[in-house]
């Protein structure tokens, strides 16, 4: 159900903390089946600079928001900045955004956005279908 809930999100929240204290930004992902989370961010984005100092981080993602059906991921991990992609993480990007996408993400990386990812050491499902309130602890 958890890779349910990536599949059908793109974005996601992500908290950071720096000395000037909590920040959030929003992030468009894509993900692997370890539920690891994937996305193309500047280096001197105010995250990125948390991340380069090694903060541990924060990820909320919603794919419905409807109450009664809510489907949400809230995850906490370490995120870190990586020095080669491979082309799987460009097709999956491609697939789940888009062709178009994927040549705006050519371009972008040519501008000096790089790749990002999160790896999670604690996820909580909330499955509003399934579980009403009570979150369910994936990891």
């Amino acid at each position: 159900m958890a890779l349910e809930v990536l599949r059908d999100s793109y974005l996601a929240t992500l908290g950071t903390s720096d000395l000037e204290g909590p920040w959030t930004a929003a992030v468009t992902f894509i993900h692997d089946n370890d539920m690891n989370i994937y996305w193309l961010s500047q280096p001197a984005a105010r995250h990125s600079q948390a991340i380069e100092k090694g903060s541990a981080v924060a990820i909320a993602i919603t794919a419905e928001w409807e109450s009664s059906s809510e489907r949400a991921l809230q995850m906490s991990g370490r995120a870190e900045q990586l020095q080669s992609v491979l082309d799987d993480i460009h097709e999956a990007y491609a697939q789940k955004r888009g062709r178009e996408r994927h040549e705006q993400l050519q371009k972008s990386l040519e501008r000096g956005t790089v790749w990002y990812r999160f790896t999670p050491s604690r996820i909580e499902l909330i499955y509003g279908k399934h579980f009403g309130y009570n979150r369910q602890r994936v990891l």
